[in-house]
């Protein structure tokens, strides 16, 4: 692989959306560095590839991936593969990365 891979526009609603599907190539990248697979997605939306069995989709308080845990409740002890493609609006990324940190 070279150079750097995008992320794509969700196509559609022209209302300036700051979320975006990861590639296909970028996602098999990362499944076979993670071969036990993503177990989160804390930005994730209805049409992102991924379907971790954890997954945040903002839709509601239960769904805030910036307030919720990102550790898998289910594998006590063991780590959480967290895959994160967060929102690009104008101060979002920055809540996200200082999230992850933590």
């Amino acid at each position: 692989m070279t150079g750097v891979m995008m992320p794509r526009p969700i196509q559609g609603d022209g209302m300036g959306r700051s979320d975006y599907t990861s590639p296909r190539e970028l996602l098999n990248l990362v499944g076979r560095l993670f071969q036990t697979g993503i177990d989160c997605d804390p930005c994730w939306n209805e049409r992102a590839l991924l379907r971790p069995p954890l997954k945040y989709d903002g839709a509601d308080a239960w769904g805030d991936g910036l307030a919720m845990s990102w550790m898998d409740p289910h594998k006590m002890g063991e780590s959480t593969h967290v895959y994160m493609n967060p929102p690009f609006a104008r101060g979002e990324i920055s809540k996200w990365m200082e999230k992850a940190v933590r």
